[in-house]
C-alpha cells in the first residue's frame, strides 16, 4: 500500500523533493498542515475524507493535506461552503496557536478561501441575497464578511483542540507524508 500511494502521489502530484532540510521550517509546516488536517476532521469527515497529508516538498507546495469526496455531491449547504473556507484558512489559525506568529505559507490557503468566499457572494450566501450587485468594492465587502466570520469560528474551533493540533504536526514532522486513516483514526482516538 505504501508504494501504490507514493506511486499515486508522484502521478498527481509530483516527485517529492523531501522534507525542508531545516528542523524549525519542517515543524512549521508539519503545524500549517495539521491545522488544515483537524479542521478538516472535525468539519468535513461526514462528506470527505483526508487521502493523506505530506510536508514534503512537491513542485510549487511545501505540503498538502488532500481530500477525497465520500460522494459525488455538488449541492453544499452555506455551512459546508463554509467549513471549506475554514479548512483553507486553519492553517494561519494553527500557526497563531502553536507557533505565534504566522508564515508566508498561508498565501495560497489565503487565496483559495477568497475565491470560495467569492463563489458564496455569487450564490447568493452572503448578507446580500440577491446575486445581482456586480459592483466590485461591495462584492469585495461581502467577500471580506465571509473570510471574516469563517477566520472566527476557526479560532473557536481549533483553540480546544492545540493539542490535536500538535500530534498530528509530530507524526508529519516524524514520517513526512501520512494516510489519513492514520489522521483520522488518531484524532477520533483523541475526542
Amino acid at each position: 500500500f505504501p508504494d501504490l500511494m507514493h506511486a499515486m502521489l508522484w502521478t498527481r502530484y509530483g516527485e517529492s523533493d523531501g522534507p525542508f532540510e531545516r528542523e524549525e521550517a519542517r515543524w512549521n509546516v508539519g503545524v500549517h498542515e495539521a491545522g488544515h488536517a483537524v479542521a478538516f476532521h472535525l468539519l468535513s469527515r461526514h462528506r470527505q475524507r483526508i487521502w493523506f497529508a505530506s510536508i514534503d516538498q512537491r513542485g510549487a507546495t511545501g505540503g498538502m493535506v488532500a481530500p477525497t469526496p465520500l460522494h459525488e455531491d455538488w449541492m453544499l449547504t452555506r455551512e459546508e461552503l463554509l467549513a471549506d473556507i475554514q479548512v483553507s484558512l486553519a492553517s494561519r489559525v494553527a500557526e497563531e496557536l502553536v507557533i505565534g506568529p504566522t508564515t508566508n505559507g498561508h498565501g495560497g490557503d489565503a487565496a483559495s478561501a477568497t475565491r470560495d468566499a467569492q463563489r458564496m457572494v455569487g450564490y447568493g450566501q452572503a448578507t446580500q441575497i440577491g446575486v445581482y450587485d456586480t459592483d466590485a468594492r461591495n462584492v469585495q465587502r461581502q467577500t471580506e464578511e465571509i473570510l471574516r466570520e469563517a477566520l472566527d469560528a476557526c479560532r473557536a474551533l481549533l483553540a480546544p483542540h492545540k493539542e490535536d493540533i500538535e500530534a498530528v504536526a509530530r507524526l508529519l514532522y516524524e514520517r513526512g507524508t501520512v494516510t489519513g486513516d492514520e489522521i483520522h483514526d488518531m484524532l477520533e482516538r483523541a475526542v
